[in-house]
């Protein structure tokens, strides 16, 4: 695992524009998903906390120079028509196929 250090705040200027409609898409994708996955499974989400979460796991990644959080449509899809509750089960589903192999 990496060592945490500041983020470059010298290309903020420069990334502050691409970042805003970046930021916009992943947001709309995010709660639209959350809510398609509430609706269908019977639960209740709250987008104040879901953009909370989406906030601190993309400050937190950036002092790591991590992937930024994203939602991953196919893979969440099959996951819940699999059955999976949570990704941790369907991560270790995979981990267990692996080893078989």
């Amino acid at each position: 695992m990496p060592k945490p250090r500041a983020p470059r705040f010298d290309i903020i200027g420069d990334c502050l524009l691409n970042a805003s409609g970046i930021a916009a898409v992943v947001i709309a994708v995010h709660i639209s998903m959350a809510k398609l996955l509430a609706k269908r499974m019977k639960y209740v989400v709250d987008s104040g906390q879901e953009l909370y979460a989406l906030g601190f796991a993309t400050l937190l990644g950036s002092f790591f120079s991590i992937y930024p959080v994203a939602t991953a449509l196919g893979r969440t899809m099959v996951s819940v028509e699999s059955g999976s509750k949570t990704q941790v089960f369907f991560s270790n589903n995979v981990c267990k196929a692996k080893k078989l192999v």
